[in-house]
């Protein structure tokens, strides 16, 4: 490999390496802080991949074994560009959650001292490597909560015996709403969103209410017809109007058995 000119004198390469060092220490110091870090734990909980702190540790561990290696040469400072994109996607969650975890902005604050001590001019390359850093968070989130929402899905019908529900619409689009009395949004719903759903739909509507089995999230919404959903959790008015349309036509009936004519 060819090294980028005049990016390897020592004090450069001291520098960056212990920047790369200081990372890894922060990275691991939040994995063993969540038991007396709240913001740590809290941290660790909004992270889009599980054990990101390990990860993350393990990554500069070996960017600094490729920097004794190789020292600064193009693939190297890719990578150090690449952390500086993941950590710029992370940082911006943490404080759109309102969690100020000290040592995750410590970490991110290293591998972006790291990114400006190599820099020597913005190109495509650069631009690259710190936008597939924040595609790759952002990525791992839309993926882990995928996963995340179909296993809370399965094991709500599991609770609430989906199987032997009555999703037919023959008596109107049924829509199951399990729910506890002591639930605040489970009573903000019936007071203010069940009436709006009656006036709106009438009797295209056929409304269940149901109290939840133990360990099902409250509420929970199951709406009908040929293409049942599962929604867990409160859902706004806008929300529960897709719903219910999307499996409604003009004149009442299930969408998907008038498209299915």
């Amino acid at each position: 490999m060819q090294d980028l000119q005049d990016a390897n004198s020592t004090n450069k390469l001291r520098l960056v390496a212990a920047c790369i060092a200081g990372a890894a220490l922060s990275a691991v110091f939040v994995k063993f802080g969540q038991g007396s870090c709240r913001p740590c734990n809290q941290a660790s909980f909004l992270a889009p991949i599980p054990h990101l702190e390990i990860l993350g540790a393990a990554f500069y561990a070996l960017l600094g074994l490729a920097l004794w290696r190789f020292k600064l040469n193009r693939y190297t400072v890719m990578a150090i560009y690449f952390a500086v994109g993941c950590h710029s996607a992370l940082v911006y969650k943490l404080l759109k959650a309102h969690v100020y975890c000290v040592p995750c902005m410590v970490c991110a604050g290293f591998a972006t001292a790291a990114g400006l001590i190599v820099i020597k001019r913005f190109n495509r390359f650069a631009y690259l490597a710190i936008f597939s850093g924040m595609i790759t968070m952002y990525g791992a989130h839309s993926i882990t909560t995928k996963i995340a929402q179909y296993d809370l899905e399965k094991k709500t019908k599991l609770a609430i015996h989906f199987e032997n529900l009555d999703l037919t619409t023959k008596k109107g689009l049924p829509l199951y709403v399990f729910k506890h009395d002591s639930c605040g949004h489970c009573r903000d719903f019936l007071k203010n969103d069940l009436p709006k759903l009656r006036i709106m739909y009438g009797s295209k509507l056929n409304i269940h209410l149901e109290e939840a089995p133990p360990g099902v999230a409250v509420p929970t919404l199951i709406v009908g017809g040929n293409n049942p959903v599962v929604h867990v959790g409160k859902a706004s008015l806008e929300e529960l109007f897709s719903l219910i349309d999307g499996r409604l036509d003009n004149s009442g009936r299930d969408l998907a058995s008038s498209l299915s004519l």
